[in-house]
């Protein structure tokens, strides 16, 4: 059942939404796929990402090799008005949450980090998901298997928040 303000929005946050959080909206879509679930709507963004980049090329193997397409994927900055229109806000590491907060203050009681989620980032500043950017491709895949094992972690716990009453997200 679609909720009045339309379907649960995730955001990934990264750096420059090439490579971490697209990755991880790849991963995250393949699981909505799979549990047959539309109810959620992924999107990226980057914090210091100049619009309409493709995917890194390492990011977009590494995901193909999982049977995840992101070749659609063009990068994003992220904005208030991102950060507004999003339920649940999942970073990869603590600057990124700080860089939501000053953006929007309704980012700090919706944004995480996906290594430490559902734990509050303050107190887990230390859980990140390390940037591949510069890497080969064996770094792109552990980045890639970091993040989709705390996706597949914490995915029942977020198909609850998007099933949820609107005013209980």
């Amino acid at each position: 059942m679609e909720k009045k303000g339309g379907k649960f929005k995730v955001l990934f946050v990264c750096t420059g939404n090439t490579c971490r959080s697209p990755m991880a909206a790849g991963s995250m879509n393949k699981l909505l796929s799979e549990a047959d679930f539309d109810g959620i709507e992924v999107g990226s963004a980057g914090t210091g990402a100049l619009n309409g980049w493709p995917a890194a090329p390492h990011a977009l193997e590494v995901t193909k090799n999982w049977g995840i397409d992101i070749s659609a994927h063009r990068s994003r900055t992220l904005d208030e008005g991102t950060v507004e229109a999003a339920d649940l806000i999942i970073c990869m590491a603590l600057e990124h949450h700080r860089a939501a907060r000053q953006l929007s203050a309704s980012s700090e009681r919706k944004s995480y980090l996906l290594a430490s989620y559902p734990q509050r980032p303050e107190e887990t500043p230390l859980a990140r998901i390390e940037d591949p950017m510069g890497g080969d491709l064996e770094v792109y895949e552990k980045a890639f298997m970091r993040i989709d094992e705390h996706l597949r972690r914490i995915f029942g716990d977020l198909l609850e928040r998007a099933r949820a009453p609107e005013e209980g997200r």
